[in-house]
């Protein structure tokens, strides 16, 4: 359901909605043990992202992305995505990002 709803706002050029919901679907499909696939859409939402510029979901696609690296047993990439996000949710001031990221533990110091 999501994937047609990503369709049709690509059609209509809905950038800023699409990356809420590639970054919803990409959840759902962690959460269903298919995290190669997920990591495909983050990809996929980041690289959108930074061709249209509207980084603000940049800090949570990557935090995602994170997740799906860690699920696929990448620890050192997912750690680094994971630092990213800190780095971009502190620069565009997003707080709860930021402290969501630290509170997971996942970091080095």
């Amino acid at each position: 359901m999501l994937e047609a709803c990503l369709d049709g706002m690509k059609k209509c050029r809905y950038t800023m909605s699409a990356s809420v919901f590639r970054n919803a679907l990409a959840k759902a499909l962690c959460a269903n043990g298919d995290a190669r696939r997920a990591l495909v859409v983050c990809e996929e939402a980041i690289q959108a992202i930074e061709i249209n510029g509207d980084e603000l979901y940049l800090p949570m696609l990557r935090m995602t992305k994170a997740d799906a690296l860690s699920a696929i047993e990448e620890h050192e990439a997912s750690m680094s995505s994971l630092r990213e996000a800190l780095v971009l949710a502190k620069k565009q001031g997003a707080v709860a990002f930021a402290s969501q990221i630290e509170r997971t533990g996942r970091l080095e110091s």
